[in-house]
């Protein structure tokens, strides 16, 4: 009789057990079986609010004919769980509109997790206080108080890392207040020495003019920028690419300058241009270039930016071989060979689909390699022409190797293979009238 009752508890156990397995099947917040958790800093959260109103944690569960939700809240050191039941079409409901801000989230590239949440607030933080040394400086300057110059630049660390806590941060805004703080200083600066730089003007008064319309240009790019990527209904990979244009169209007012005023030219006249060139281009760049048509994700337009790097090294190099010692012709280049460029790295880019750690690992190799056509260059100590062109090659060499790496569906690309032993394998057989083949090196392309 004790055996059977053992048996018997056996099987109850054992029905338990089963039972407590069905009960405990995770399921995900999302269609794609991609969001297994919801954290209160997650961009997902919104989707829940109108359920819970507080939250640390959600976890979802399959029981039976409906879906148990459950979730965590800390109350100073207590942490308590809360178990709600839903019906299978309300999950569905909330599974859908997930799905939607999904999609959203990522063109965006907000963050997924509180980790990567806070790794951006760390970049926004590092990105907007390495300006503080020049803030600091023109703040220094325009008092003419040198002590300023450190209380400015380590006061805005605390600062800016305080905003960051309390800011929307996604890559897409975090990169363009980057970028548009470099162009706002650059804008800035053109637009100070075109009023105050004639030769008549007071030395000192020019340069306090100069560095407080950069130093203001710089701080106002960036929140410009910021707010406009924010901005409903904006397809970040559009306004980035009207950013880089804003940034780049500099030099193309530059060229043009160069190109109408000839010799006689000043560099007020030069630099009142580009100013102009680059904050009309908000306006004109995206009509004139088709922008908002290009068939790009967030990665490829960031990649199309990294491409001006190397293209305008190869323009240096250019320029130096052909020894171009006419004004006009130095502007052709840089207006046309420019906005050329332009044009190229979306085109090279467009359709990539690349993702964000290929971005990273082109952004790392270019720069390497530039480093190295430095060192090679200091090693072999070639002419002056020959060097540039030894940088510019090696920074295409990490452009290119970099967009190979990472996800992506690019419909084009390319093999390089160095094989020397070919050199040895064919000279082994000299008493053949037949040549054999041993390549050396071997391209292959597929577009």
């Amino acid at each position: 009789m004790r055996t059977f009752q053992r048996i018997l508890h056996a099987c109850v156990l054992g029905l338990l057990a089963g039972t407590v397995v069905a009960q405990d099947q995770q399921i995900p917040f999302d269609t794609q079986g991609m969001v297994w958790e919801i954290l209160k800093d997650s961009p997902y959260a919104k989707v829940w609010r109108s359920e819970f109103s507080q939250f640390d944690r959600l976890l979802a569960f399959d029981v039976d004919s409906v879906v148990v939700v459950e979730r965590y809240v800390t109350d100073g050191a207590r942490r308590m769980r809360f178990r709600h039941t839903l019906s299978r079409e309300t999950f569905a409901q909330k599974q859908s509109a997930l799905d939607t801000l999904a999609t959203t989230t990522v063109r965006q590239g907000a963050p997924l997790t509180a980790t990567e949440l806070e790794d951006l607030r760390t970049t926004f933080t590092y990105d907007q206080t390495g300006y503080s040394a020049f803030h600091g400086a023109t703040i220094a300057t325009l008092l003419e108080e040198g002590s300023l110059f450190l209380i400015v630049t380590g006061g805005s660390y605390f600062v800016i890392s305080s905003m960051a806590d309390d800011l929307h941060l996604t890559r897409a805004n975090v990169e363009a207040a980057r970028y548009g703080h470099l162009t706002g200083i650059l804008q800035g600066y053109a637009l100070g020495v075109t009023i105050w730089g004639s030769e008549d003007a007071e030395t000192e008064s020019s340069v306090k003019g100069v560095m407080g319309l950069s130093s203001l240009g710089g701080i106002t790019n960036a929140f410009l920028s910021y707010r406009a990527m924010n901005a409903a209904g904006v397809d970040p990979t559009t306004q980035y690419l009207r950013l880089v244009a804003e940034r780049h169209s500099l030099l193309w007012g530059v060229g043009l300058s160069l190109m109408a005023g000839g010799e006689k030219v000043k560099t007020q006249a030069v630099l009142g241009a580009a100013c102009a060139t680059s904050l009309s281009s908000l306006l004109w760049s995206e009509p004139l270039f088709g922008l908002s048509k290009r068939r790009m994700s967030w990665g490829d337009a960031l990649l199309a930016d990294e491409f001006m790097t190397p293209w305008y090294l190869t323009l240096a190099a250019g320029l130096a071989t052909a020894e171009v010692e006419r004004t006009s012709g130095a502007g052709a280049v840089l207006f046309a060979g420019g906005i050329g460029g332009y044009l190229l790295g979306m085109a090279v880019n467009e359709g990539g689909m690349r993702d964000l750690s290929t971005v990273r690992r082109t952004r790392l190799l270019s720069y390497g390699g530039s480093l190295l056509g430095l060192g090679i260059a200091a090693a072999a100590k070639p002419s002056g022409k020959a060097t540039l062109w030894i940088i510019a090659a090696s920074s295409w060499l990490g452009y290119w190797v970099g967009m190979q790496s990472g996800g992506g569906t690019s419909t084009s690309s390319w093999d390089l293979q160095i094989t020397p032993e070919g050199l040895l394998l064919g000279s082994l057989d000299r008493t053949s009238p037949i040549p054999r083949s041993a390549p050396v090196v071997s391209l292959s392309v597929r577009l």
